[in-house]
């Protein structure tokens, strides 16, 4: 399969979701940098093309019109976007934990919802379309934005928000609240590409045999 079946347009177009900060952030002057941005270089060194960064505030943004933008994209692989994207194999496994506050009797993920807590999430991402199936609609409120989380846990509209990534460090937590122990989700981060591309996944796999 040639190269041509990922990037038509004789350039990789790399959709990088800035929302999920383990994988991708802005640098001092602006720039993207991190594991997502990386694997699009050398996913892009690898078919001898070039690459161009599209960059999108949360993972809803990027399935938003489609694909029409992009020509692969880094998100959660969930079957909720099945329609829209196919994924490679994972390149790795981030753990939600819930954060609740300092006060909060919650002491295990189970106790979200034996304590009917509202969980504030972000509307769009991997780890909202998995509370919707596992919890009351009315324990999910969706947020468009971090501080909108935020907001909700201050005043008391949502009493626990959500933590993707590695075992949390102190530093990573807000003053005040605390993560719980127990992982409620393991999400498999992917490469994505158009549906309508479905074949181009074998060339993204072959660049991450060959990683």
């Amino acid at each position: 399969m040639s190269q041509s079946s990922i990037a038509p347009g004789g350039r990789l177009r790399a959709a990088l979701n800035l929302g999920n900060r383990n994988l991708v952030r802005l640098g001092p002057d602006n720039s993207p940098e991190g594991i997502t941005v990386d694997l699009a270089q050398g996913l892009a060194e690898h078919l001898g093309v070039s690459v161009e960064f599209i960059l999108f505030e949360r993972a809803a943004a990027v399935t938003a019109n489609g694909a029409s933008d992009w020509d692969i994209c880094f998100l959660a692989n969930d079957a909720a976007r099945a329609d829209i994207i196919a994924f490679s194999r994972p390149y790795v496994r981030l753990e939600g934990r819930y954060v609740v506050a300092e006060t909060s009797p919650a002491q295990s993920s189970e106790d979200i919802e034996k304590f009917g807590l509202v969980v504030a999430a972000l509307r769009g991402s991997a780890y909202s379309l998995h509370l919707l199936r596992h919890l009351p609609a009315d324990k999910v409120l969706l947020c468009a934005t971090k501080p909108e989380v935020r907001a909700a846990m201050a005043a008391g509209t949502a009493q626990a928000e959500v933590f993707m990534g590695p075992i949390p460090s102190a530093g990573r937590i807000e003053p005040g609240l605390r993560a719980l122990p127990d992982p409620f989700l393991a999400v498999d981060q992917a490469i994505g590409v158009p549906v309508a591309r479905a074949g181009a996944i074998d060339l993204v796999n072959a660049f991450l045999d060959h990683l």
